[in-house]
């Protein structure tokens, strides 16, 4: 885990995922700028070395399980801000 804030205030958070076996050793970043006092824009990057597989079918399950990987990601980074 690293976290970097720039001259702007916009925080970066970077997270090494080694356990999420479709994409071994891949990095989430996390961009995290103030829109109002009440308020922030979160973005999210995963960047990852994985090679794709020629099926259609593969592809398809492993963005599902990527889509439902990155959900759960967003849905525990919004229970900490509550828990603020």
């Amino acid at each position: 885990m690293q976290q970097f804030e720039d001259e702007d205030g916009r925080l970066e958070y970077v997270e090494k995922i080694s356990h999420f076996r479709l994409f071994p050793n891949s990095l989430l970043f996390y961009g995290i700028e103030a829109v109002t006092l009440d308020a922030c824009l979160v973005t999210i990057e995963l960047r990852y070395g994985h090679i794709a597989s020629p099926s259609r079918l593969v592809r398809f399950g492993q963005l599902r399980r990527l889509h439902r990987f990155l959900g759960r990601s967003l849905h525990n980074l919004a229970e900490l801000v509550e828990k603020r």
